[in-house]
């Protein structure tokens, strides 16, 4: 097996500037580098993993900044690498709203959530305005992550689907039943009974 070895050298001189020889202080440290290679195997593998899911994945640090994230979650959110590593939860540049179509702020996002609380938080849906203007929605699951002896998350990690194609349908339903079928306007009323019209 191939060692690895630290060494320090010290040169002795005597006080007339001869050289009488050197003192060599070697350290074996084969162990620390095979335990680096094998932590620096183990985070490209995770991150391979990561990288072929089509879920969106994102990890958020005690302040909401994003610290990880993969492909998926830039194509979902519709923003760049760059663009993500500069963003916060609580970046007012983030255009999110409820499924009731109310704003929805950073402060509520479930991975603020889970970092407050420490729990779980599951079977979220909003909506993200991406740059362009498109409304995506997005389910999203959150599992906070603390160290032993803690009281408080360190980070969160996040798993985001888009659940868009879903939603659509819905939309397109709820704006049927609020608007009249001819011009489209708002207004039209619940439906009478039998499906009659009011007389004039």
């Amino acid at each position: 097996m191939r060692r690895h070895v630290l060494a320090n050298g010290r040169a002795l001189i005597a006080g007339q500037g001869e050289h009488l020889g050197a003192v060599v202080a070697m350290r074996d440290t084969t162990a620390s580098r095979v335990a680096e290679t094998t932590l620096r195997e183990s985070e490209a593998q995770h991150r391979a993993v990561v990288d072929v899911l089509s879920e969106g994945v994102v990890q958020y640090d005690r302040k909401g900044h994003i610290t990880l994230h993969n492909a998926a979650a830039e194509n979902i959110l519709g923003l760049t690498r760059a663009q993500l590593l500069e963003q916060s939860l609580l970046d007012p540049s983030w255009r999110m709203v409820h499924e009731d179509g109310s704003p929805f702020t950073g402060d509520e996002h479930p991975a603020m959530l889970a970092l407050h609380t420490r729990e779980a938080q599951e079977g979220f849906v909003f909506g993200v305005y991406k740059p362009g203007g498109t409304l995506s929605w997005i389910l999203v699951n959150c599992q906070p992550l603390w160290r032993p002896g803690e009281s408080s998350a360190y980070a969160v990690v996040s798993s985001l689907t888009d659940v868009t194609h879903m939603k659509q349908p819905e939309a397109r339903l709820s704006h049927a039943a609020l608007h009249d079928a001819l011009t489209g306007l708002p207004g039209r009323g619940p439906a009478r009974a039998g499906g009659q019209l009011p007389r004039a």
